[in-house]
């Protein structure tokens, strides 16, 4: 009990404002008293916020238009290397058709060459049927190499020797003196070819030219010397065999078959 009275004693001396309007002042001072601000970040300006938005838009659009003007640059390159491709094509091809054109005139003139050669060899040939060789025969600075070469003939073939003088037209040492002092080839032509042949055949195994160690052979073109030289090999042992061979021309025979020179070619 005596705690309860001390309480309202307490409540009883308290005193209230006289009427309402002051307190309600007082309640209006209180809450228009500012509060104390705690420390924080300001928060970002928009105007600085569309800055650089602006300034970041400006750098892109920048950046295309480099990217455009690069791309513009690299399709002119393109059309340029393009048209340059194009135009070394047109003259390749046309280059190509001008090879194409020469290697076929280059073919051509192989084998007009060709056929001018085998022409060529065949007149060299012609003509010297009406020539021989004599090997061997000695060799003298005051010779008179015509009468020295009709005194061979006439006695090779003595069934024709009234003629040999007559039908010897040309005689001469073939190249020039030797330092050696081994004798030139002498050729003859004959002015016919039917004494020539007779000649010719007299000459072989003729025992006069044996005993002096002289030779008669026919004066080949280079060609066709070539070309028995070749065959020879061949010739030479068929007549080791005991077979019959002969030359004509560049061809050879052996029991009558004739040999060419192709004929050896793998």
């Amino acid at each position: 009990m005596g705690k309860n009275h001390n309480k309202r004693r307490n409540m009883s001396q308290l005193t209230f404002p006289d009427d309402m309007d002051s307190c309600e002042n007082a309640t209006s001072s209180t809450k228009s008293s500012p509060l104390p601000l705690t420390p924080s970040k300001s928060p970002p300006s928009k105007f600085r916020a569309i800055n650089n938005d602006d300034s970041t838009t400006g750098i892109i659009l920048e950046k295309l238009s480099s990217i455009e003007k690069a791309s513009h640059a690299t399709a002119n390159a393109l059309e340029t290397l393009t048209s340059t491709v194009q135009s070394l094509l047109n003259q390749v091809s046309i280059h190509s058709e001008k090879i194409q054109k020469i290697d076929s005139e280059t073919e051509k003139l192989k084998q007009e060459n060709t056929q001018l050669k085998l022409k060529v060899n065949e007149m060299q040939r012609h003509s010297r049927l009406w020539n021989l060789k004599i090997h061997g025969l000695k060799e003298a600075d005051d010779e008179n190499i015509r009468e020295l070469v009709i005194g061979v003939l006439a006695k090779v073939a003595p069934h024709i020797s009234d003629h040999i003088p007559s039908t010897v037209d040309i005689v001469h040492r073939l190249g020039a003196k030797r330092k050696d002092g081994s004798h030139r080839t002498t050729i003859v032509r004959f002015s016919m070819r039917h004494y020539r042949d007779h000649v010719w055949r007299a000459a072989k195994n003729n025992a006069y030219l044996l005993s002096k160690n002289l030779r008669i052979t026919e004066a080949l073109s280079p060609d066709d010397a070539a070309a028995r030289a070749k065959l020879w090999p061949l010739v030479k042992k068929a007549k080791e065999e005991g077979k019959k061979t002969s030359f004509k021309g560049p061809h050879a025979y052996i029991e009558g078959q004739r040999i060419t020179l192709e004929q050896l070619k793998p």
